[in-house]
């Protein structure tokens, strides 16, 4: 998969290492993962940048290009992200790809601001 700074190099299933295109350097890994929730089956999806990528947008290509792909999945109907309530900058990431917040949550995974992307919303 490609963003627009990036490429995406899979890693295993549903799992990425991201390169900067420019340089073929690495700056970080993500992954989804198909999950229960609410009676619910949702891919859930969770990235992390390596610290000199942080605060330059690579956040927010990189929960673009997983949520496309989920979405281009049969019967994906939402994608979410279970974020820490102090990774400030990992749910403005979240926000300012077109992510709902929908509020502190507890989780199979553990407790965060959950935040959700619909189908219906991607349209």
């Amino acid at each position: 998969m490609e963003t627009g700074r990036m490429e995406l190099h899979p890693a295993g299933e549903h799992r990425w290492t991201l390169t900067v295109r420019d340089t073929g350097e690495e700056c970080g890994r993500c992954g989804m993962q198909k999950i229960q929730w609410n009676k619910k089956t949702m891919w859930e999806i969770s990235w992390e940048l390596t610290p000199e990528y942080l605060h330059q947008g690579y956040a927010a290509e990189a929960v673009r290009a997983l949520t496309d792909y989920a979405f281009s999945q049969p019967g994906v109907e939402e994608v979410c992200a279970l974020v820490p309530d102090t990774d400030q900058p990992g749910i403005a990431a979240a926000l300012r790809s077109g992510m709902t917040l929908r509020g502190r949550q507890d989780a199979p995974e553990g407790e965060g601001m959950l935040l959700v992307f619909s189908r219906e919303k991607k349209k």
